[in-house]
């Protein structure tokens, strides 16, 4: 773990450093992606241990809902070959933003949103929004959380396609 820190430390986070993600090809993909890697694995080990873990802020739980849905859910699954069965639209709102996710037959696609509940995409079409606390959110889509910890408005199977496609794009 040093060693890696130690690495990120000599970088700048604009340096060019190879990754598999088209959209970001620098150090700061790593600084990012080793944040949420540890804070979600930081959770495991604190539930295993106890009864809650310790808090996420807020600013790395939004952060950490944008890393799912884009580069997990928009960009993984298309590279892994993953669809979903049928067209839905699920909307993932935090207090901070809104994303909408859409997922089918032809693949995945997010589309960032404003953060005061607007649509988030080209057409007003929403199957369902998941909404919550933005480390309920975060946890949730990381499969850290159940369904209960999350607000589903409108149609769950469209929320449980999104679920389930981010467990196969997130092993």
């Amino acid at each position: 773990m040093s060693a890696l820190r130690d690495l990120l430390a000599a970088h700048g986070p604009a340096e060019p450093a190879a990754t598999w993600w088209d959209t970001d090809r620098t150090f700061g993909f790593w600084r990012r992606r080793m944040l949420h890697e540890a804070t979600v694995h930081r959770v495991d080990v604190e539930r295993a241990a106890g009864p809650e873990p310790s808090p996420i802020a807020d600013e790395v739980a939004v952060d950490g809902v944008d890393e799912a849905v884009n580069l997990w859910f928009g960009h993984r699954l298309g590279r892994m070959g993953v669809t979903g069965t049928r067209p839905a639209a699920v909307a993932v709102d935090t207090a901070a933003r809104r994303w909408l996710t859409h997922a089918g037959p032809d693949g995945a696609v997010v589309v960032r949103g404003p953060g005061d509940g607007a649509p988030a995409g080209p057409d007003d079409r929403v199957d369902a929004v998941v909404s919550g606390a933005v480390t309920r959110v975060y946890l949730w889509l990381w499969g850290r959380e159940g369904p209960g910890s999350v607000t589903v408005d409108g149609d769950d199977d469209a929320v449980a396609q999104l679920w389930a496609l981010l467990r196969l794009a997130t092993r």
